[in-house]
C-alpha cells in the first residue's frame, strides 16, 4: 500500500554554504518552520527531501500522522515519509495510517523502555483490509485532492496568520502602535479566532490534529486580547 523512508540523521549533513534546507523534525511537525529550526545540506537524498503535500509519520516518542504544508525541507531520523507502491493513492493510505495509529501507539506502549516506537518490522506486520483494485480508492483520491489543497493552503495561511499576531499584539500592549492603524489586521485575527472557536466546539479533534486550526486558536484562545482594545 505505501513505502516508509526514514530520515537522516541530519546532523551528519550540516551545510557548509547557502545551499541549504530546514531540517524538519518533530518540533516541525508540529510548529512548522521558525528561527529555531536547524539546517541541512541541500543534495541530500531526494527520498528525503520534503516538499507541501508530503505524508510524514513520526515514529518514535511521539506517534503521528499529518500533511506537510510549510516548504521545502530535510527529512530527519524518527519520521518516516509515507510514498505511494502499488498504485494507491495519497488519500487511501494517509487515512489508513489515521484509522490504524491506534494500534501503533499499543505496539509502541508495549515495548517502551525509554521512549516509545515502532520499527519497519511492525509495519510489515501490520495488516489491512484492501480493495481488490484501486478504482474506488482512485475516484476517492479525484474528490479529496482539492480539499488537500485547500488544507495545505490553510496550514499555511495560519501559520503566516500566527507570526504576524505575535508581532503585532507585544507592539500593542505597550502601545508602540495604534489600535485603529491596524484595525484591518485585528479583524482578520478575529476572524480566525471565531473560525477557531467554531471547529474547537464542533470538531475538536479535527483542530487539536492541525488539519485545520493550530492548539493556541482552540476556543477562541486568539480572540481575547484583541477584543479588549
Amino acid at each position: 500500500m505505501a513505502q516508509y523512508t526514514n530520515g537522516l540523521a541530519c546532523q551528519k549533513f550540516r551545510p557548509i554554504d547557502d545551499n541549504k534546507l530546514p531540517v524538519i523534525k518533530i518540533k516541525e511537525m508540529h510548529d512548522g518552520i521558525s528561527s529555531e529550526t536547524e539546517f541541512v545540506k541541500s543534495d541530500i537524498p531526494e527520498s528525503v527531501k520534503v516538499y507541501d503535500g508530503d505524508v510524514l509519520f513520526s515514529w518514535s516518542a511521539s506517534l503521528e500522522v499529518m500533511l506537510w504544508a510549510y516548504g521545502n525541507g530535510g527529512l530527519n531520523q524518527h519520521i518516516f515519509k509515507v510514498t505511494s507502491n502499488n498504485g494507491y493513492p495519497r488519500s487511501f493510505y494517509f487515512y489508513q495510517l489515521i484509522d490504524y495509529i491506534g494500534n501503533f501507539k499499543r505496539m509502541a506502549e508495549a515495548r517502551k523502555t525509554t521512549m516509545g516506537h515502532i520499527t519497519q518490522d511492525h509495519l510489515k506486520q501490520s495488516t489491512i483490509a484492501l480493495p481488490p483494485n484501486t478504482n474506488i480508492a482512485n475516484k476517492l483520491e479525484e474528490r479529496l485532492s482539492p480539499i488537500f489543497d485547500a488544507i495545505i493552503n490553510n496550514s499555511q495561511e495560519i501559520m503566516n496568520l500566527t507570526k504576524q499576531r505575535d508581532e503585532l499584539l507585544p507592539l500593542l500592549m505597550n502601545g508602540q502602535v495604534l489600535v485603529n492603524y491596524h484595525l484591518s489586521v485585528l479583524q482578520v485575527v478575529a476572524n480566525i479566532g471565531k473560525f477557531s472557536y467554531f471547529i474547537g466546539l464542533f470538531f475538536p479533534r479535527l483542530a487539536v490534529s492541525k488539519w485545520i486550526v493550530p492548539r493556541s486558536f482552540l476556543m477562541g484562545g486568539v480572540l481575547a486580547t484583541p477584543l479588549r482594545f
